[in-house]
């Protein structure tokens, strides 16, 4: 292979910073975990709703009445 079709090889700089995005990673997930958890729906929800084994509504709309 000729000198200037080789392909370049990252640094140690750019390992470096690659290990340590890697390694910070779950710890940004773990502080972000909250938000979903306490989601407010809404008036309703959109769901999949099972009332009995043998009746399955595919997409029902549930709506508090009181």
């Amino acid at each position: 292979m000729r000198v200037g079709m080789r392909k370049p090889v990252p640094s140690l700089a750019t390992w470096s910073l690659l290990t340590a995005l890697l390694l910070w990673l779950p710890h940004a997930a773990r502080a972000q975990d909250g938000p979903w958890e306490e989601m407010d729906y809404g008036p309703f929800l959109s769901a999949a709703i099972e009332v009995s084994p043998d009746n399955i509504a595919c997409k029902g709309i549930a709506i508090p009445l009181s």
